[in-house]
């Protein structure tokens, strides 16, 4: 059959798989404050390279408006990650995130206690 070199062995190739690779995984990160005059919902995509410590070593906008835009690549630099890892060595990972902004809901005071 060609696939075996003794009668009956398994078949061994030689290849060596690489180890899976887990990415990262947020421990602080994707909570942006809404920003100041912005109006109405937004999606950001952001592209962030993790590195073997889980900070992040470089941030760039995908896609966005602004100022949800800056308001995230401002935010992104704090975000902290539990670093990706091939097998069990930390290695540095590109991933994208999506961040969602809606606006913040504004609840009148309670006027129950004014006296007229």
């Amino acid at each position: 059959d060609g696939l075996s070199g003794d009668a009956g062995a398994p078949f061994d190739s030689g290849l060596i798989l690489p180890a899976v690779l887990t990415p990262p995984r947020a421990i602080d990160a994707g909570s942006v404050p809404y920003p100041d005059g912005a109006k109405g919902d937004a999606d950001v995509v952001v592209e962030l390279i993790v590195d073997t410590a889980g900070g992040v070593k470089e941030a760039k906008i995908i896609d966005g408006p602004e100022p949800f835009a800056r308001a995230v690549l401002a935010a992104a630099a704090k975000f902290t990650f539990e670093p990706a890892r091939r097998g069990d060595v930390p290695v540095t990972a590109r991933i994208r995130m999506k961040i969602s902004f809606h606006p913040p809901v504004v609840i009148p005071p309670d006027d129950a206690g004014a006296s007229d």
